[in-house]
């Protein structure tokens, strides 16, 4: 069976004067992450759901979240957010899409075990 895999949306990394991560994320993203899914049917919810995870754990990796402050803070949320919502709209699958945006319209920042 063939592998499928999905690459992470390079990091648009944020333009602000300042931001000493920039280029490690950048440089880091230009590759992207492959993310495995032959094991999972993304067509049934618990599936897509550990998918979503995948992808958030590989956006955690991607974003580095070791610095502390508020703008590091902001940054890690900022290169969270645009790495899941990019990767789960290029896998395009709408069981993954629907567990990323809940009925109820909230978001949170995964919990990662």
């Amino acid at each position: 069976m063939k592998i499928q895999v999905i690459a992470t949306i390079a990091l648009i990394a944020v333009a602000a004067p300042g931001l000493a991560a920039a280029e490690t994320l950048a440089a880091k993203s230009a590759g992207g992450v492959a993310i495995r899914y032959n094991d999972l049917n993304l067509q049934n919810a618990p599936d897509a759901k550990a998918m979503l995870h995948r992808i958030r754990e590989a956006a955690v990796d991607i974003c580095q979240p070791g610095e502390t402050g508020i703008e590091a803070t902001e940054r890690f949320e900022t290169c969270y957010r645009k790495t899941v919502d990019e990767a789960v709209a290029r896998l395009d699958a709408p069981r993954v899409t629907a567990a990323l945006n809940p009925t109820g319209g909230e978001r949170k920042l995964a919990r990662l075990h």
